[in-house]
């Protein structure tokens, strides 16, 4: 297969994938040069990773652990294992032919592992390598032909049987750990509990002056990697070997030996008779139970083969079925040339193997047997139980092939091809989980496509009308002013008064005044608001629903300030109201058409209220409704008086406009006289966005101006009565315009 066609069916890694590595790799730089080891600082400082990052650092653990500390980290084997435990996990590709952590196979090892005949000193970096043609015991060690973690591996002569053998031993180093030493009799014991034509077989476990070993079969031949690197192989060939595999792996299996890491490098070809024997038990488990073939603990292998339970170190699912699913990974491989999942690091591999549903192979390369791709994608279920559910079947699966007969595979029909396609839509692939899709480009005409769907479904089947009655949100929410404030208290009577007529929910924010609330019902954050005339923009985001009532403006000064007027507001510390309030836009204006310096004006941020509660504040511009209980609570306070504009500063401020007006005796009994104070005014009305649903506003206006027990909320506060509110030219709501249009 040409490079161009393999780079066209090579996915590229996700932006998630990615971030993954770099995170990943990021850490492990950090944590080798010993300036962060806290592990879950790391995970917490990226949250939105830290599933993914914890499974890839455990793993990597496992891995170590595994390994052992057998060698120095400086050591040319340990260089290899800190790559295979660490780095590669986050940045780099496990290739099929690195160097098994937790030991050489027992049998064969293929070149690329084995040691330069002419190379000589440490194989570990500590301990040397018994010489050529030494003597063992029975065995006359010929050659190195592979190296692990654990120990080496020689080519040798059993002289009492004249045979050549493999002989593994445990380096001289890692004596020192006993659990090592019981590892490595595990290995033996578990490679050698399965008698079989197609695994290579263990013929003598022992421990000679001091050197732990054991003998097993010398396979000649090549191993799988190798031969697929050099040769086109037939189908028929390919369910031969695999057949083989199944066969051997079975046998294993039914001695409660799972492998757990099958790969082309594990399956060695005989060149004598082409015969297939799997070899490397060195990651496999032993159960107790040949039934359930599972055990807690750790799950390592190499990404691209192992099964999605394996690679989310779902140990307590491992089952036979994990194992068919690597022979399915292999089967893959020989038919299509490349791995089902092989992404730029291990990390995202793993990522792949837990999300990605494989290409068929018949889409990556020509000319692939229909047959041999249905056993093929039937082994990489992503469900053990959609898989077979025993090697033993699917060896029998590939003697049918080779007879001629049909297999029981099929496969995925197009109704499940059309599922799964759809999987990588990113719309559906959200809802259903499925983090890692890969949209070409229909994916994304479709997932556009959506977005347009459920509304016209929606509007065929429910009609206009009652869309209309929906988009009366089951609560909405009205940002009304500062608690205790006139503006709040109109907002909790429309609460009150919208759970008894239409048993919805209105929920009162409070807010900094006017302007706030303005900006929240253009954002969309709020469906309603108070706000004074002067903070509404003249664009046509927002629209009235109803004038309120109307805001007086109320000049107070502390007695004995000598604050007679508003030219002495220059150099005094007098509020103007909070930032972002209309109460703050009003004060600014009267200052700025009176020609009063602001810029001397100091702690104008501050609120009112702490006229009462801040010696230093000597006065006060209040813009607020002479209802407001707080203003009443401040003027009953005989500190404070209430100040006039003078006539020719009242004439100016008409003119930007504001309305003529006048504090009353009623409201101010012991301040105010019976002619009143002179001052100005602005309106105050409820205001919601230009494109609120006309349900909203009916619904609204009603709960404003209908009675419920005899009163409604504008006659309870004084609000302004629904005939004189249609006379004001503003722009109304159209469903209001409609509304007050009505006569009543």
């Amino acid at each position: 297969m040409s490079d161009d066609s393999m780079r066209e069916f090579k996915d590229e890694p996700s932006d998630r994938e990615l971030r993954i590595s770099e995170l990943l790799a990021q850490y492990l730089r950090d944590r080798d040069q010993g300036e962060s080891d806290d592990e879950e600082k790391f995970l917490a400082a990226n949250e939105e990773f830290a599933d993914d990052l914890r499974m890839l650092l455990d793993m990597g653990r496992v891995i170590e652990d595994m390994a052992g500390p057998l060698v120095d980290e400086d050591s040319v084997y340990g260089q290899q294992v800190n790559e295979i435990s660490a780095s590669s996990l986050a940045t780099g590709e496990l290739e099929d032919d690195a160097p098994s952590v937790t030991g050489v196979g027992t049998g064969t090892v293929v070149s690329t592992t084995a040691r330069d005949p002419n190379q000589s000193g440490s194989l570990s970096g500590k301990e040397p390598a018994e010489p050529e043609g030494y003597q063992f015991g029975e065995y006359e060690l010929l050659e190195v032909i592979g190296q692990g973690g654990m120990g080496i591996v020689y080519k040798a002569r059993q002289r009492n049987l004249d045979r050549i053998v493999a002989v593994k031993m445990i380096r001289v180093g890692s004596l020192a750990l006993d659990d090592e030493i019981s590892r490595f009799y595990s290995e033996a014991q578990k490679a050698g509990r399965a008698v079989h034509p197609n695994l290579t077989s263990v013929y003598e476990i022992g421990e000679l002056d001091g050197r732990h070993y054991y003998a097993m079969q010398f396979v000649d031949g090549t191993d799988l990697a190798e031969l697929l690197r050099h040769d086109k192989i037939s189908n028929n060939r390919i369910a031969e070997i695999l057949r083989d595999v199944s066969a051997g792996i079975h046998a294993a299996h039914t001695h409660g030996v799972l492998h757990r890491d099958l790969k082309p490098a594990n399956v060695l070809i005989r060149f004598s008779d082409g015969s297939a024997l799997v070899t490397d038990f060195g990651l496999a488990r032993q159960v107790t139970n040949p039934e359930n073939l599972t055990r807690p603990g750790d799950t390592v292998g190499t990404p691209s083969y192992m099964s999605p339970e394996q690679a989310s170190a779902k140990t307590d699912a491992l089952c036979a079925a994990s194992d068919v699913y690597s022979i399915g990974a292999i089967l893959y491989e020989m038919l299509s040339g490349r791995p089902p999942f092989h992404a730029e690091s291990a990390a995202s591999t793993v990522m792949e193997v837990l999300n990605l549903d494989p290409t068929p192979p018949s889409q990556v390369q020509s000319k692939v047997s229909p047959e041999l791709e249905a056993v093929c994608l039937k082994c990489l279920e992503k469900n053990p139980a959609d898989r077979y559910q025993s090697a033993e079947e699917l060896a029998e699966e590939f003697s049918r092939f080779l007879s001629g007969a049909p297999v029981l595979a099929e496969l995925p029909n197009k109704l499940l091809q059309g599922l799964r396609w759809f999987r990588n839509v990113p719309a559906i692939g959200r809802i259903t989980g499925n983090t890692m899709i890969r949209p070409k480009r229909a994916h994304r005409v479709v997932n556009h496509c959506l977005w347009i769907v459920p509304l016209l479904i929606v509007l065929g089947i429910f009609g206009w009308g009652m869309i209309r009655n929906m988009l009366v949100p089951a609560e909405v929410t009205l940002a009304s002013g500062q608690r205790h404030h006139f503006y709040h208290k109109v907002g909790e009577s429309l609460h009150r008064a919208v759970a008894l007529r239409d048993a919805r929910d209105l929920i009162v924010r409070t807010t900094a005044g006017s302007q706030e609330n303005v900006n929240l019902v253009v954002d969309g954050s709020v469906h309603l608001a108070i706000a004074q005339w002067e903070t509404i923009p003249l664009s046509e985001e927002i629209a009235i629903v109803a004038p309120l009532f109307l805001d007086k403006v109320h000049f107070v000064v502390k007695q004995g300030s000598n604050i007679r007027s508003l030219e002495d507001l220059e150099g005094r510390n007098v509020s103007l109201g909070l930032p972002n309030s209309g109460m703050r836009l009003t004060s600014e204006r009267i200052l700025r058409v009176c020609e009063v310096d602001t810029s001397t004006i100091g702690e104008k941020n501050r609120s009112f209220e702490d006229l009462i509660t801040f010696p230093q504040m000597e006065a006060a511009i209040i813009t607020t409704s002479s209802s407001n209980p707080v203003l009443h609570g401040l003027l009953a306070d005989s500190r404070f008086q209430l100040i006039t504009f003078s006539l020719e500063q009242i004439e100016k401020l008409l003119q930007t406009g504001y309305r003529r007006d006048r504090l009353i005796s009623r409201d101010f009994p012991e301040l105010v006289g019976p002619a009143g104070i002179p001052t100005i005014s602005t309106m105050a009305f409820l205001i919601t966005h230009v494109d609120s649903s006309d349900a909203l506003v009916e619904s609204t206006l009603h709960t404003l101006y209908d009675e419920i027990d005899g009163e409604s909320v504008v006659s309870k506060l004084g609000l302004i009565k629904r005939p004189l509110a249609r006379e004001f030219s503003v722009r109304f709501h159209p469903s209001a315009v409609r509304f007050y249009s009505l006569k009543k």
